[in-house]
């Protein structure tokens, strides 16, 4: 596998016919066959993205871990994530990527809540199998998407793709929660956690304690400690050191960055907190993860 210093982030490409449909793109395939002529160089998408299969076959991989997608499933892979495409089979379906500036300000208004209910670095289900009466409803939407991205860009069309894109993640969010059966009396612990997890995403790298986190969302360390594990059945001190790990994972699995600057990198003075911290979490020591990685690749 080819090795970089720092695994870049990649925009949508700048080449709409507007400025706002810069930050949304979609991509509709019929029996499309796909393989990436080299290696893909790892990369981090600095966007949102949904794939939804009607028919054919793929694989991806998310982190490393290959994903199969197969007919009637639908995929959500986060900013941040390093996601690469390793083939498609005579896939049809449609792949929605957009920017968080792209959405309707409404649904902005809860802070971290679209993102948390789908686009989680922890703890979320990236891929699901849906029925067939989902898969229409998804699809219908996707259509309805589909002819609008192929009109003339106006303002009204602009309006009217924002719209349809909140629409579909409505319907996304809504299949992703009947399949992890999410009861309605977890909502309290769920508005918490949206907000830790939103928080923890712009902090890891700089604060690793519960209590930092507790007074920054003016809660106490148990509430926000019961919310961690009605989600996930964790601590909260288990959360940021399995979010620590996860960026540690993906510079030891796509970068030659020495173990002393990914600890650095990650707001360790030592490496040795972090190799302490990543064994306790990953089972091995960093240097152990990174050859057996190797090995593999």
């Amino acid at each position: 596998m080819h090795m970089v210093k720092d695994i870049a982030y990649v925009d949508l490409a700048h080449t709409a016919p507007s400025e706002a449909l810069a930050s949304f793109m979609l991509r509709r395939f019929e029996h499309a066959s796909f393989r990436p002529p080299v290696a893909e160089v790892p990369h981090r998408h600095n966007y949102q993205e949904i794939f939804i299969v009607q028919s054919g076959h793929g694989v991806h991989a998310i982190d490393g871990q290959a994903i199969d997608l197969l007919p009637r499933t639908v995929s959500v892979i986060t900013k941040g994530q390093v996601h690469i495409v390793e083939h498609l089979t005579n896939l049809t379906g449609w792949l929605i990527r957009f920017s968080e500036e792209f959405l309707p300000t409404d649904m902005l208004g809860q802070p971290g809540h679209y993102q948390t209910a789908l686009f989680q670095q922890l703890g979320a289900i990236h891929t699901i199998t849906v029925d067939a009466a989902d898969l229409a409803e998804l699809a219908s939407v996707a259509e309805l998407l589909e002819a609008e991205w192929s009109q003339p860009s106006t303002l009204e069309q602009e309006r009217i793709l924002r719209h349809l894109l909140a629409v579909l993640l409505i319907k996304v969010e809504r299949v992703f929660q009947a399949s992890a059966g999410s009861p309605g009396q977890q909502r309290e612990a769920n508005q918490v956690y949206q907000r830790f997890v939103t928080l923890l995403e712009q902090d890891f790298a700089r604060h690793h304690d519960v209590r930092y986190y507790a007074v920054a969302l003016g809660v106490s360390t148990i509430r926000l400690s019961r919310s961690s594990g009605t989600i996930l059945g964790k601590t909260t001190k288990q959360v940021i050191d399995e979010r620590i790990v996860l960026e540690a994972k993906r510079y030891l699995h796509y970068t030659d960055m020495s173990i002393t600057d990914i600890a650095v990198a990650l707001g360790y003075s030592d490496p040795f907190h972090l190799s302490k911290t990543f064994k306790r979490i990953a089972g091995v020591s960093p240097q152990a993860f990174r050859d057996e990685r190797q090995k593999m690749t």
